[in-house]
């Protein structure tokens, strides 16, 4: 008795998507009067947003939306991603144990290689592709491999500069991203 009550559930319900059928979003753009982007980042990517500009005495400069952060322990390497507001959004370790497992030491030439992959495809995948230039103190042959590396992945090693709404008297008027240069 409990069965087909069961079964004819099943049955109405297939038949209920057949009815509905595929519709495509054609209606639903004809609709649409305004449009609402949900990405808070939106107007770094597209060099809008506003960008710290620090002070000119500090030595760390702070002029960046996402900057790369190498720590090298007497063991490991780690690298992570910092954003002027958020903080740390992605880190990457050769402690990780999916790098680990798969390395032999974890500092070597191919841990930096490996970080280098991981670190980019994470930013890729969360949406990063430029970023500042990793600080070229004590720059050794291992970190000129993880640049390389980065580069070769599809990471911008710099920012574009921030586009600032110019007053109608200056001389020369900025082009903005989203425009065609004719």
């Amino acid at each position: 008795m409990f069965a087909p009550k069961l079964y004819s559930r099943v049955i109405n319900s297939t038949f209920r998507y057949q009815v509905r059928g595929i519709q495509s979003n054609d209606s639903l753009l004809d609709e649409c009067t305004a449009v609402r982007n949900k990405n808070p980042r939106n107007l770094e990517l597209l060099t809008i947003g506003n960008k710290p500009k620090g002070y000119w005495l500090e030595k760390d400069k702070r002029t960046f939306w996402h900057k790369p952060v190498f720590i090298k322990n007497s063991r490991c390497v780690t690298l992570e991603l910092h954003h002027f507001e958020n903080g740390k959004i992605i880190s990457v370790s050769t402690k990780d144990w999916s790098l680990k497992k798969q390395l032999q030491k974890l500092s070597n030439t191919a841990a930096y290689v490996a970080l280098g992959e991981v670190f980019a495809q994470r930013c890729l995948e969360s949406g990063i592709t430029t970023m500042m230039d990793l600080p070229n103190e004590n720059e050794n042959e291992k970190i000129k491999i993880l640049k390389e590396k980065l580069i070769s992945c599809g990471i911008i090693l710099s920012e574009a500069d921030q586009i600032i709404t110019p007053c109608p008297w200056h001389k020369t008027k900025l082009i903005k991203p989203w425009e065609l240069e004719v």
